[in-house]
């Protein structure tokens, strides 16, 4: 007899918020331990609440018993559900006598909101506004509300035009984490979901966010500040249930109040300044005195689509030490004291002081031994004088830095350093094969490829970041994204990466690069940069191919082969007017190796993804297709050896 199945996805998440497909699809691993047992039919249960689900009352679906054999992508086809509508699922399989296993352990998804109808609230913000040489203050923004019973449940929707952190009464929601997304804010801007049952209360409440440049208004690297726009907005709401029946809402409007925070300056890639004598203890707390505090400005609708952020944050993966301490100076004055983390890092350094007396303490990253190229977060201690001595966790709040070396400034007799730590953010991925030898070497190079998994797979663009370990970099990106596509926990971020290479093929004039489409202040496209990636469409074309045939291979996703098909198409057909002898001439140097060599590397590259695009096409059944692209692909071969093999 089976066991109960594991790890229940929903749109290859786990209990997913702000699902935004009408038909969501599910899935679930078969635990059968016995050799050569496989699923011959399933069943799948949804209802309305965890109790009814128990009863097994499936008032939502209850699928019946289903001769099926695949545990993936099951399309959910019961009552038609609305915005912000919890469902609870389970499901049971059935082995190849027909006998069923033991019902799952329950998982939830939450559908996300569908349309502008679906929102509440208006775009808010301060008068505060940077410039192309300058960015702002993050300014904090906040709301009280009271509720006059307990919660059943609380779903909150915050849209960002830059980036923020957020709190609830006195307490940060996900405080390591990076919201951080890079978007083309021309076209469209991500909303992120969170539950926030169990932060309220009865009475009360408090709401605190932290508003940041992000990469609405603040530095993209070679492009510069204020690509999108000089002043950061945000919109939030929040759907409120509670325990006498009644339902409340809260979202972002006039009511709301704002004041300048204690960080003087933010950006994820220059760094920050953090004045700690302005930090208001309390004040995403109820209760808080707001004296000083100003009505929010009510700024104009955003003219984008609004989409559901269905992959995690960015989060801390690993704490680094470094390698070794080095020596404290004995003579009093400006100490300097330099740290090797022995590896690149993308994240950001934790230094605890404890001030014996105000001081300015410079944290300073670099990737050379040198500091020939930096970032520095910045920190004023505020100690007032005859003060007792504190203990400070210095740590931004927003800016990543791309380091291997930090350099900590500080006045000795002012401040003394009690710990320091390295925090590696990335996506959260496990990786599926852990390996450990009696070679060191080979252990080496297998920590090197999974950081590369977890570190590199970003959604913004960062300094220091090589073009080959940037998400943004389509062309660049041939060789690992395919690989992340495999993972367990990166379908979403990688559909994600998809829709903006889509866009940015739609609304870039030749499709030169990623998504999102970055202009400058002339309105312009800067056209080939380091952030942009080289102007090579084909190129792109491959990493797109590889990545859709890694998500069919690897997490039989023939949803997105279909909806992407259009574009393989195009993009197959188009290689015999880019190259009518059939022999590829990359656009840019060092996109397949040396130059010498490289016409050579890009036709065999080229022969590759040709076939890939022909089998794709055999899959969904375009078989005219399939014959054109694959005999497309044949007179490449035939270009190749003509050229190359004698």
């Amino acid at each position: 007899m089976p066991s109960a199945p594991l790890r229940l996805r929903c749109e290859f998440v786990n209990n997913p918020l702000g699902v935004t497909a009408p038909n969501p699809r599910l899935s679930w691993w078969v635990q059968d331990q016995r050799p050569a047992e496989i699923q011959s039919a399933y069943e799948i249960v949804a209802a309305s609440s965890p109790r009814l689900l128990e009863r097994d009352e499936g008032d939502l679906w209850r699928s019946g018993r289903v001769d099926a054999a695949h545990s993936a992508h099951v399309v959910y086809q019961g009552a038609a559900l609305s915005c912000s509508q919890r469902v609870w699922w389970k499901v049971r399989t059935f082995d190849s006598d027909g006998m069923g296993s033991a019902w799952s352990e329950p998982a939830f998804f939450e559908m996300g909101l569908f349309s502008e109808d679906d929102w509440q609230g208006h775009w808010i913000g301060s008068p505060l506004a940077g410039s192309r040489s300058r960015g702002v203050h993050a300014v904090a923004l906040r709301k009280e509300f009271y509720l006059g019973a307990a919660v059943e449940r609380a779903t909150l929707y915050i849209a960002a035009l830059g980036e923020f952190k957020l709190g609830i009464n006195g307490a940060e929601s996900a405080p390591l984490s990076s919201t951080a997304v890079w978007a083309d804010y021309a076209h469209e801007c991500y909303y992120q979901t969170f539950d926030i049952t169990r932060q309220l209360t009865a009475g009360s409440n408090a709401i605190g966010l932290l508003l940041a440049d992000g990469y609405f208004s603040g530095e993209i690297p070679v492009v510069g500040r204020g690509v999108y726009g000089r002043k950061p907005a945000v919109r939030l709401f929040a759907k409120i249930d509670l325990e006498d029946g009644q339902q409340l809402s809260i979202a972002s409007d006039h009511t709301w109040h704002w004041h300048p925070s204690w960080i003087l300056a933010c950006d994820i890639n220059s760094g920050e300044h953090t004045d700690f004598a302005q930090y208001m203890p309390g004040w995403q707390a109820a209760g808080f005195e707001e004296g000083g505090w100003s009505p929010v400005q009510v700024l104009a609708p955003f003219s984008g689509e609004l989409r559901s952020q269905l992959y995690p944050a960015l989060n801390v993966t690993q704490v680094l030490r470094p390698l070794e301490l080095p020596p404290l100076p004995r003579a009093p004055g400006r100490a300097r004291l330099q740290y090797d983390f022995g590896s690149e890092v993308v994240g950001r350094v934790r230094v605890d002081l404890r001030c014996l007396s105000d001081d300015d303490i410079k944290v300073s990253y670099s990737l050379q031994e040198d500091f020939e190229e930096v970032s520095i977060d910045a920190y004023t201690t505020g100690l007032q004088q005859g003060a007792e001595a504190s203990l400070l966790n210095c740590e931004p709040s927003f800016a990543l830095h791309s380091f291997r070396y930090v350099r900590v400034e500080f006045t000795q007799g002012y401040s003394e350093i009690e710990d320091l730590f390295a925090l590696r953010v990335g996506y959260p991925e496990q990786p599926a094969l852990k390996l450990r030898s009696d070679h060191a070497t080979l252990n080496e190079l297998i920590n090197v490829l999974h950081n590369s998994i977890s570190g590199v797979a970003l959604s913004v663009p960062l300094r220091g970041v090589k073009f080959d370990e940037r998400l943004p970099d389509a062309a660049y990106a041939a060789t690992w994204v395919p690989m992340l596509a495999q993972q367990e926990r990166a379908h979403p971020l990688v559909c994600k990466w998809l829709a903006d290479l889509a866009l940015a093929s739609e609304v870039q004039d030749p499709p030169s690069a990623m998504a999102p489409a970055l202009r400058g202040a002339d309105g312009r496209l800067p056209g080939s940069s380091p952030i942009l990636g080289p102007g090579d469409g084909f190129a792109q074309f491959e990493t797109f191919v590889h990545t859709l045939w890694a998500l069919y291979r690897h997490q039989d996703d023939l949803h997105s082969l279909r909806h992407y098909y259009p574009q393989i198409r195009v993009g197959a057909l188009a290689y015999r007017h880019q190259a009518p002898q059939m022999l590829r001439v990359p656009a840019a140097a060092g996109l397949y190796g040396e130059r010498l060599n490289s016409g050579l590397v890009a036709t065999a590259s080229a022969y590759g993804s040709l076939k890939i695009a022909a089998r794709i096409a055999g899959v969904l059944g375009q078989l005219g297709d399939y014959e054109l692209i694959d005999n497309l692909a044949e007179d490449v071969r035939k270009a190749f050896r003509r050229r190359y093999l004698t």
